[in-house]
């Protein structure tokens, strides 16, 4: 199934599926997923991150940009687990095909 990534309306700080003007429903942890990127798709699985230094607005004070420095991930959200290596972000808008 492919659509277009969309803010679930169901689930707060979640993301879905939007295929053909419906949603889907929200994309969870372990889901596997190919990302457009340009002329290539990516493929991984959504995976989430929880990091108590994170906020809304990210990191507030430079003790806490500190530690964010040695921490090569995504932080605070959800992300794709790039197969190979590597992470990517995610952002409404993308076009996503489900796996």
């Amino acid at each position: 199934m492919e659509g277009t990534l969309m803010l679930s309306t169901g689930t707060r700080g979640r993301y879905a599926l939007q295929v053909d003007g419906e949603e889907y429903g929200d994309l969870s942890s372990g889901q596997g997923v190919a990302i457009k990127c340009g002329n290539q798709w990516i493929i991984g699985c959504i995976e989430y991150d929880h990091d108590e230094i994170y906020t809304l607005l990210g990191p507030q004070t430079l003790e806490e940009v500190a530690k964010l420095r040695n921490a090569p991930r995504a932080i605070g959200g959800y992300y794709v687990a790039v197969d190979g290596g590597g992470i990517m972000g995610l952002c409404a808008g993308m076009t996503v095909r489900l796996l």
